[in-house]
C-alpha cells in the first residue's frame, strides 16, 4: 500500500523555495516543540511535510492540529511501519522545494537558522549543502555539550577541496552535523538520497558526497538542539556496534565505487575507514565489558538459587553469551582486515 497523502499541494512560489521534511514515529512527547521550532522560524518554510510512520501514540492528532493552523503543513501517513530510512526515501520523493531540511521529530531547530541558511543559498547557488553546528541536549532539553567543527570558525563557502581538507580531514571519522543541514534537493537526489544499506549513516554519507561534488556553506550559527535519547535511531549504534562495522564497510565500498570514486580520494577513504572501525571496536569492547558484567551477575544468580529462578535467567545468560560471541567475531574480522 502507498502512503496516504494529505490534499494540501498548492503551488510553491518561485525562487529559492524551502521544504522541511520531518519523519515521525511515536514522538508525541517531543512533536509540539519540534513543529513549533519550524513554524516560528523568522524565515518559515514554503512547504512542511510531516510523514508519520504508523505511530501508535498521539502523534497523528498533534500533527493534524498544527496542519489545521498552518496551510503549508502537509501530512503523509504510512499504512504500515517501514522504519526511518524508508520513510526518508518516501519524503525525498515528495519534496517540491529547491532546498530541503530533515529535522528529526525529537529534536528542535533553533531560531534564525532558516533565514541564515537561505541567505547563504542565495549567495552561493552552487553549494550542495548548507550546515551549522548544534547543541546536544537531554530529554528535558537541557544542554549537555556543543558539537562544532574544529577548524571552521566563520560563515564561508567551502570548495570541494576545502570541504575535504578543512572539514572532513580535520574531524573524527564519525563526525556528523547532519541534523543541522539544508540540502539542495537536486544534489541530494543525484547521490541517491538516503541509502538504506548505510542505516544511520545514510544522511552523513549523502552530505559528504554532495560536499565533495558541489562544495558547501558552513554557517557559524548554533542551528539545532539534538536530543540524546537511548532509544533514538542514531544512538542505537553505540549499543549495537556490529551495525557500525556493517555500514562502515558498505560506505567504504560506495566511496570506492565507480560512481563516487571521482569525489572521494582513495587515501582519504582508507584513513576514514580505519578511523571509524577503530571507534566501532572501542564501542564493541565497551559493550563486551557490559555484557560480561551482566553475564557474571546472571551466573551468580543461577548458582545462588540452585536454578530455582527458572528458565528465564538461564535463557538470558545464553543470549548474553551469544551477543558476546558475535561482538568478538566482529572485532576479530575488522582487526584482521584493517
Amino acid at each position: 500500500m502507498l502512503p496516504h497523502t494529505g490534499d494540501k499541494e498548492a503551488a510553491l512560489p518561485s525562487g529559492e523555495t524551502l521544504t522541511v521534511a520531518m519523519p515521525n514515529y511515536n514522538h508525541a512527547p517531543f512533536l509540539p516543540e519540534a513543529i513549533e521550532a519550524v513554524v516560528k522560524q523568522s524565515r518559515p518554510p514554503d512547504e512542511f511535510i510531516i510523514l508519520d510512520d504508523c505511530s501508535t501514540d498521539d502523534s497523528l492528532s498533534i500533527i493534524k492540529q498544527y496542519a489545521a493552523k498552518h496551510p503549508y503543513i502537509r501530512l503523509i501517513q504510512n499504512p504500515e511501519n517501514v522504519g526511518v530510512i524508508k520513510s526518508l526515501d518516501l519524503l525525498c520523493r515528495a519534496i517540491r522545494g529547491r532546498y530541503v531540511c530533515f529535522p528529526a521529530a525529537d529534536d528542535f531547530l533553533l531560531p534564525g537558522y532558516f533565514e541564515k541558511a537561505m541567505n547563504a543559498a542565495r549567495s552561493n547557488p552552487d553549494a550542495g549543502v548548507i550546515f551549522g553546528y548544534f547543541s546536544v541536549v537531554d530529554a528535558g532539553g537541557k544542554e549537555i555539550c556543543t558539537i562544532e567543527p574544529t577548524r571552521l570558525k566563520d560563515t564561508a563557502f567551502l570548495s570541494p577541496r576545502e570541504f575535504l581538507l578543512d572539514y572532513l580531514e580535520a574531524e573524527s571519522a564519525q563526525m556528523s552535523l547532519s541534523g543541522a543541514t539544508v540540502y539542495r534537493t537536486d544534489a541530494l537526489r543525484a547521490v541517491g538520497c538516503f541509502r538504506s544499506e548505510l542505516e544511520s549513516w545514510a544522511d552523513t554519507f549523502a552530505i559528504r558526497a554532495i560536499g565533495l561534488r558541489h562544495g558547501a556553506v558552513y554557517i557559524a550559527h548554533k542551528s539545532l538542539a539534538w536530543r540524546r535519547l537511548p532509544q533514538s535511531f542514531s544512538s542505537s549504534v553505540e549499543d549495537r556496534p556490529e551495525r557500525a562495522f556493517r555500514y562502515v564497510r558498505e560506505a567504504a565500498r560506495l566511496m570506492r565505487s565507480e560512481e563516487f570514486r571521482p569525489y572521494f580520494p582513495s587515501d582519504h577513504v582508507d584513513r576514514w575507514e580505519r578511523g571509524y572501525l577503530a571507534i566501532a571496536r572501542k564501542w564493541a569492547v565497551n559493550r563486551l565489558a557490559a555484557y560480561a558484567k551482566h553475564g557474571t551477575q546472571l551466573a551468580d544468580e543461577l548458582r545462588m538459587d540452585g536454578g530455582t529462578s527458572g528458565p528465564l535467567a538461564g535463557w538470558l545468560l545464553r543470549q548474553t553469551i551469544k551477543v558476546q560471541s558475535r561482538l568478538l567475531d566482529a572485532i576479530r574480522k575488522t582487526t584482521k582486515s584493517s
